[in-house]
C-alpha cells in the first residue's frame, strides 16, 4: 500500500499513527497523532502531545515521510489514555492539503497563528501571522517568545516549508497574549 492510500485509510479509521521522517530529524524523533486530512502533498494530524492529549494540528509533507507506523511502542497506552480523558478529535473541515499554498491559506483563515519549519538549514519554528500569499511564497509577521511581533515582515518560499503547526495550546496562548483575534470566531 502506498503512503497516500495508507494515510487515507488512517483518516477513515481515525487510527493513531507515528510519522517518521528519516534524514529530517534526529534519530528516534517522530510525530504521533491521528490523521484528519490527506491530500496530494500534505497530511494533517491531530497532534498527540507529550502529556498525552490532542494538541492542535501538525502538517507534514507526504514526500518526506519514511515510515507511517500503525503499530508502535506505547500506542495501546496512548489510546487508553485518550479514551479515559475523553479526548475528541478537532475538526479539519476547511483545511486544504493539495499544496503548500492551499494549506497555509486555509490555516491562516481558520487560526490566528501558523508555525512553519524549514528543514534542514533552519533550526526551530517561526510562528506568526501570514500577511499575504503569492504564487511562489508568502510573507509572515513573526512573533517572538514574548508574544511580540518583530518589526519586520519575513518572506518564505513554499518549497522551503517542511512542516506546519497550528491550533495548538502554545500557538493559541501566544495569540491570546498578543491579543490576536481568532479568525474562525469572527
Amino acid at each position: 500500500m502506498n503512503r497516500h492510500s495508507l494515510l487515507s485509510a488512517c483518516v477513515s479509521d481515525q487510527a493513531l499513527v507515528r510519522l517518521v521522517r528519516s534524514g529530517r530529524e534526529a534519530p528516534g524523533a517522530h510525530a504521533s497523532g491521528v490523521p484528519v486530512a490527506v491530500g496530494r502533498a500534505w497530511v494533517v494530524i491531530a497532534r498527540l502531545s507529550d502529556d498525552v492529549r490532542i494538541d492542535g494540528f501538525e502538517a507534514q509533507r507526504i514526500a518526506d515521510l519514511s515510515q507511517i507506523e500503525r503499530k508502535f511502542r506505547g500506542r495501546a497506552f496512548f489510546i487508553r489514555a485518550l479514551r479515559v480523558k475523553q479526548a475528541h478529535l478537532p475538526s479539519a473541515v476547511g483545511l486544504a492539503t493539495h499544496s503548500t499554498r492551499a494549506l497555509l491559506e486555509s490555516a491562516r483563515r481558520l487560526f490566528p497563528l501558523v508555525g512553519v519549519y524549514r528543514e534542514p538549514g533552519t533550526a526551530g519554528v517561526d510562528i506568526g501571522r501570514i500577511v499575504d500569499l503569492s504564487p511562489a511564497g508568502f510573507r509572515m509577521r513573526v512573533l517572538n517568545p514574548n508574544a511580540e511581533f518583530d518589526d519586520r515582515v519575513d518572506r518564505f518560499k513554499y518549497a522551503d516549508i517542511t512542516r506546519v503547526i497550528f491550533g495548538g495550546e502554545y500557538e493559541n496562548t501566544l495569540a491570546r497574549v498578543a491579543a490576536i483575534p481568532f479568525p474562525r470566531w469572527e
